[in-house]
């Protein structure tokens, strides 16, 4: 499957993006703070999210990446007030909504 140009350029926006984030951080050139919320995974998800809906022609790749994101940083906030218990129905309902995903796109 050939990748189209609006697609090519997304990844690599995020690459090109996340690739110096890391090596600034490696370097030690970003503050700790910033780095320990900017790589956080959820928020990793969210950026790549809006990076593909600003170079996308199709929206619903970035639309679901920022929800994807958001899901997880509610998800963290649950668990962290919470405790571990919750993290399986978080689990659960993200398998769901992958499968429910599958499912709409046949």
């Amino acid at each position: 499957m050939a990748l189209n140009k609006d697609y090519r350029i997304s990844w690599g926006i995020n690459c090109l993006l996340f690739g110096c984030i890391l090596l600034l951080n490696y370097l030690g050139l970003i503050p700790r703070s910033v780095a320990g919320y900017v790589l956080r995974p959820e928020i990793s998800v969210i950026i790549a999210g809006f990076i593909f809906l600003c170079f996308r022609k199709t929206r619903p790749a970035g639309i679901i990446l920022i929800l994807l994101g958001l899901f997880l940083c509610f998800a963290t906030l649950v668990v962290g007030a919470l405790g571990n218990i919750p993290m399986i129905v978080w689990i659960i309902a993200l398998i769901l909504l992958g499968v429910i995903l599958l499912f709409i796109a046949k």
